[in-house]
């Protein structure tokens, strides 16, 4: 876990300077000033203590403390002395002023936030939670503070922490989270995709190597993108802001804050509530609740879909599912997200040829070989043809008593070689080398249609991808090739494949 946002700029080396143009201070004040060009901190803390303790109202001596304490890296203290200078009834704080009292809270808080990271990723979990509770004190209910504390409790196991924690990210995060899915924003969006749902912004600076902000002034929302992955790509959404009328934050800071939202605490409680729900069927409406989040949040979360269509189906609410989908795709008729869906939906409910027209149409919209969407719907496609022919292929088998006429044999083989048309389909794409479960099915559906020298060549590449990734650690990957080495004949490889899966826990 990282954090991409850097140090704000300050407007002015040290806000003290900025006051030695006040008429009429007070002697501590004076004091205080003289102590300061020498950097006699202690001398200077002692003078303002005195008088903001005779003067609360004083907001240059407030402000004077803030400067003292943000030099010595007492970031709460700091965030304190600013505080009461902002709350004094003569407070006259310029606009520079503010901007250089929100970048110094900023700062003071990606300082503890980093070291409360560092801890963590030292596994020093209860120093983390400390410089958590600092952190969390400078900037308030900012969902990455819990984010990582809920990382934090995943550390020490700490499961009903854990969880309780996603609880108040979803709530803090959701604040949001929700309008925001209202608008139709959505994580991994590019800039011409966020036009396209959102309108054009009204103020927007985003360089693809470090990301940005586009600015809505009727909602008050910025939207933050994050810097792109890699060299040529284009950044994309990483969260968004919807900031009150009430907040005083200058907007030169608004456009460099930030606010990552993130989809896992979502995902973790749907989960939760998904299992739970086999022995209490009421948890299906929490875990759809969550999961459903996920889906309009997160388009990379390419594992939900068919956990909320079993939902659906199994709560019976088939055509609540259909009309919020129908709505989707009404808005935008473009986005692959609602057809896979509705795939995923109709698959559920064995209504495989409108789950195949569904699949089917996000191969239409014209998506380039690395989305995610896309290659979802050719892997779904191959395997509905796949589920078509075993399911056709079990019938013959009991009709014929294991006795198929070649008719009967090209009836189940016809759908299996659509479904191998997909997997080849998706095997073609760079992104998706090394995928041995891929492999696996194309090897299987080789076996199956007779293709004795595919079958071979899948195996071959099968054994290139052990180094790929994880796969040489992977239990399931060495199951998988210990079968098809079986199906060849070769049972020396079989045997040793199965060894190493068994090594491994599988």
């Amino acid at each position: 876990m990282n954090l991409s946002r850097s140090l704000l700029l300050l407007c002015a080396a040290t806000l003290y300077l900025a006051f030695s143009g006040f008429e009429c201070a007070s002697s501590e004040v004076t004091t205080a000033r003289v102590a300061l060009k020498s950097k006699d901190y202690k001398k200077a803390e002692e003078a303002l203590t005195k008088e903001v303790a005779a003067r609360p109202g004083n907001t240059e001596a407030w402000l004077l403390l803030g400067d003292i304490y943000n030099d010595q890296s007492r970031w709460v203290e700091m965030d304190e002395a600013y505080a009461k200078a902002e709350a004094t009834p003569s407070a006259s704080i310029s606009d520079g002023q503010r901007q250089d009292i929100a970048a110094r809270r900023f700062n003071g808080w990606l300082n503890k936030f980093n070291a409360a990271l560092r801890d963590y990723n030292n596994n020093s979990y209860s120093q983390a939670l400390k410089e958590l509770d600092s952190a969390e004190m400078l900037r308030k209910n900012y969902p990455e503070n819990t984010f990582l504390r809920a990382q934090v409790y995943l550390g020490l196991k700490d499961e009903a922490m854990t969880t309780k924690t996603y609880q108040q990210y979803a709530e803090v995060a959701g604040r949001d989270v929700t309008p925001g899915l209202e608008m139709g924003l959505a994580l991994g969006l590019n800039r011409s995709q966020l036009e396209a749902r959102a309108g054009k912004p009204d103020a927007a600076q985003v360089v693809d190597s470090v990301g940005g902000f586009a600015f809505y002034k009727a909602k008050n929302l910025y939207v933050y993108f994050g810097p792109a992955e890699k060299p040529g790509e284009a950044s994309v959404v990483e969260g968004w802001k919807f900031y009150s009328t009430s907040d005083k934050t200058p907007e030169i800071i608004r456009q460099q804050l930030g606010n990552t939202i993130r989809s896992s605490p979502w995902y973790s409680l749907g989960v939760q509530a998904y299992n739970a729900a086999e022995s209490d069927p009421k948890k299906f409406d929490e875990a759809l609740k969550y999961l459903r989040t996920v889906e309009q949040l997160d388009a990379s979360r390419d594992d939900i879909g068919e956990i909320v269509a079993e939902i659906y189906v199994a709560t019976k609410r088939t055509d609540e599912a259909m009309k919020a989908l129908d709505e989707q795709i009404r808005r935008d008729p473009k986005n692959p997200r609602p057809y896979i869906n509705y795939g995923n939906l109709y698959n559920e409910q064995k209504q495989y040829d409108k789950a195949i027209e569904q699949f089917g149409k996000v191969l239409t919209l014209g998506l380039p070989s690395d989305d995610k969407a896309l290659q979802t719907a050719l892997f779904n496609l191959g395997a509905v043809y796949k589920n078509l022919g075993a399911r056709k292929q079990e019938e013959i088998r009991e009709a014929s008593k294991g006795k198929p006429t070649a008719d009967q044999i090209e009836q189940y083989r016809k759908p299996l070689r659509e479904s191998k048309k997909y997997f080849e389909q998706l095997k073609a794409i760079p992104a998706r080398r090394g995928d041995y479960q891929l492999l696996g099915e194309l090897a299987n559906l080789y076996d199956v249609l007779g293709e004795t020298d595919n079958l071979k060549n899948a195996v071959r590449e099968m054994e290139a991808v052990e180094n790929v990734g994880d796969n040489a650690r992977t239990a399931d990957y060495w199951r998988r090739l210990s079968r098809l080495y079986a199906i060849i004949g070769d049972g020396k490889k079989a045997e040793a494949a199965d060894k190493k899966a068994s090594e491994l826990g599988g």
